[in-house]
């Protein structure tokens, strides 16, 4: 009789929690329609203490969570229901989407505004909401390098918001070209490397990788891998204008490294030829070009640039020593008169 009693007793105490549950449950959609989320939170988290395992009463509160404005206990509601039945998945996925979005548009204007702080609360609350999308963490990363610009201890986590991107996505060229970028700055040279490969793995004409690893290549001693680099991508556009540097790194690298003056020679001209203004690249042209012994050259050239840049000292001293080594002295003495003067003006 005793056993009787207590399985009697066991299913009415589970009715009569099932009953609170649904009173608390009904009264919380009540507050709902009424707009009162604080009582349907209350109601809703009632009801989950006589049924924990209540999918509906999960997404309920969720909701009425996303209608405070606590996205973190709206997550976690809606984690509930999605684990504990199937039914509300698709209708949680389009409302996580949704509210992903808000965020994640507005950590991009609040970046834009230069309001950095706000902007990395925006992508990281983004990020808990949809944690296997690659973006937020992309343009978390983003800020913290732009951070980095006045402080460099931003740079670490400016690196492991781009790590988990990639994680994410290890096809993603912009994230991997930042983060490569990112790390070239920080002097990380072999991990940076990692990256830019990793890009030309998937395309091997990036030029960008390309001119990338041929400084990493030149900064670490490798002089002809830095070579193959920039060559490399020189093929790919060798006349654009923005390809000027990439010459002009060539040709440093000829001259002062491997000492092959002809091929420095020809580098530094392509560099004049796409950039006819660039003071460095014409005063290594002419370094060249006097120590090739193409004095002519080197005196034509550094006549002209003399009478459009009268105030670069160095194209005095470099006609001066041009016109010495052709064993004119007096135009040699008047050119270094001028890089005196030059010196004392500036």
């Amino acid at each position: 009789m005793k056993k009787i009693w207590f399985v009697v007793a066991l299913v009415a105490a589970l009715l009569v929690a099932a009953g609170c549950a649904n009173k608390y449950t009904t009264s919380g959609k009540i507050a709902m329609k009424s707009r009162n989320y604080e009582k349907a939170i209350h109601d809703f988290n009632l009801a989950l203490e006589a049924d924990s395992a209540n999918p509906e009463v999960h997404f309920l509160l969720g909701e009425a969570y996303r209608q405070r404005g606590d996205h973190l206990a709206m997550n976690k509601h809606y984690a509930d229901a999605m684990r504990l039945s199937p039914k509300y998945n698709d209708q949680i996925q389009g409302i996580r989407d949704s509210v992903w979005g808000d965020f994640f548009k507005s950590g991009i204007e609040k970046a834009k505004e230069k309001k950095f702080q706000d902007a990395l609360g925006d992508f990281q609350m983004a990020i808990n909401i949809l944690p296997n999308r690659y973006e937020a963490y992309t343009n978390a990363g983003y800020v913290f390098q732009n951070m980095a610009d006045q402080d460099s201890n931003y740079s670490d986590s400016a690196f492991v918001y781009y790590m988990q991107a990639i994680d994410l996505d290890r096809t993603n060229v912009p994230v991997l070209i930042n983060a490569g970028n990112l790390l070239l700055g920080m002097g990380k040279f072999a991990a940076a490397d990692t990256m830019f490969t990793l890009i030309l793995e998937k395309d091997p004409n990036n030029i960008d990788a390309l001119i990338r690893r041929g400084e990493i290549a030149d900064q670490v001693g490798r002089y002809e891998d830095a070579v193959n680099f920039y060559n490399r991508a020189l093929q790919i556009d060798p006349t654009d204008s923005s390809m000027c540097n990439v010459w002009f790194n060539l040709g440093v690298v000829y001259f002062q490294q491997m000492k092959k003056m002809d091929d420095a020679e020809q580098a530094f001209i392509r560099a004049v030829e796409l950039c006819p203004s660039d003071i460095n690249a014409q005063v290594n042209l002419n370094v060249v070009l006097i120590t090739n012994n193409k004095l002519d050259d080197a005196v034509s050239r550094l006549t002209t640039f003399t009478s459009q840049n009268p105030d670069d000292c160095t194209g005095w001293d470099l006609l001066s020593q041009a016109l010495l080594r052709k064993g004119q002295k007096e135009e040699a003495y008047a050119a270094n008169k001028k890089y005196e003067e030059c010196k004392q003006a500036h």
